[in-house]
């Protein structure tokens, strides 16, 4: 299928080709001309139906070994840094999901300040100032990554600085107060009530408590285990007495863990 959108960048309109391959992944391309976008449509309707598309797929996405595009390097990142790295990749890679839906089309040798600056200003539009330079540092580490594999020269976005974000001073409950909000939701319904007192006192997070399961907890020690922890290590946290007291006005169903 061949279309005209508006590069939100410049405001030109251009003709995107775009077309699903036989592993239901999708080939999105822009080119300067209705022949040219045609004739790559016409390439691969003719590779799906001779069954040589995946060789066409692979010359049409990569084009030379070294020429990417910000969307696919941010794969060859993914699986040869983050992965290896990070503890917690699936944060990068949501982030990489969201540089691709901004400035993914780029070439990794041709990106500029100038595109950093787009997707700055764009992604400020949906998110907080705190979210948009957690981006841009996942820009500049690919390209620090990029630099030492000796793809590109220097790191476009050495120097480029970052959104100002206000520091707030964040006030601490006494303990007063959070056993007041705790009864207030058992009040509600009194197993978020239990969920909400179990966090304040152990320090949980929010997933770590919703999938929390019997068999980890241990009463008579006044301890619980934590078995998705966000560095992937296991851990184990005290119970105090009003924990525990809460846990045990949970009604046990039996072969539900």
């Amino acid at each position: 299928m061949i279309f005209r959108e508006k590069d939100r960048r410049t405001g030109k309109t251009v003709l995107v080709c775009s077309m699903l391959w036989p592993d239901r992944t999708r080939f999105r391309r822009r080119y300067p001309n209705k022949t040219i976008a045609t004739q790559v449509m016409n390439r691969i309707i003719a590779s799906k139906a001779l069954g040589t598309w995946r060789e066409l797929k692979r010359e049409l996405t990569h084009g030379p070994e070294d020429d990417y595009t910000i969307e696919k390097f941010g794969e060859v990142y993914l699986e040869e840094y983050c992965k290896i790295r990070n503890t917690r990749p699936d944060f990068k890679k949501e982030t990489l999901a969201v540089i691709t839906r901004f400035v993914g089309d780029r070439r990794l040798k041709q990106f500029t300040a100038a595109d950093a600056q787009y997707f700055e200003k764009e992604r400020a539009k949906e998110v907080s100032a705190a979210t948009v330079n957690h981006g841009l540092a996942v820009l500049s580490n690919m390209f620090t990554f990029a630099r030492r594999k000796g793809l590109i020269i220097r790191n476009p976005m050495e120097g480029y600085g970052r959104l100002p974000v206000d520091q707030k001073v964040l006030r601490v409950l006494e303990p007063a107060e959070v056993r007041l909000i705790v009864q207030k939701t058992l009040e509600v319904d009194p197993v978020v009530g239990v969920y909400v007192g179990i966090l304040s006192e152990t320090g949980l997070r929010m997933t770590e408590g919703l999938e929390l399961k019997w068999e980890f907890v241990h009463l008579g020690r006044r301890q619980l285990a934590v078995e998705a922890s966000k560095n992937y290590k296991p851990r184990h946290v005290p119970i105090s007495a009003f924990a525990a007291e809460l846990l045990q006005s949970l009604p046990r169903i039996v072969g539900n863990p």
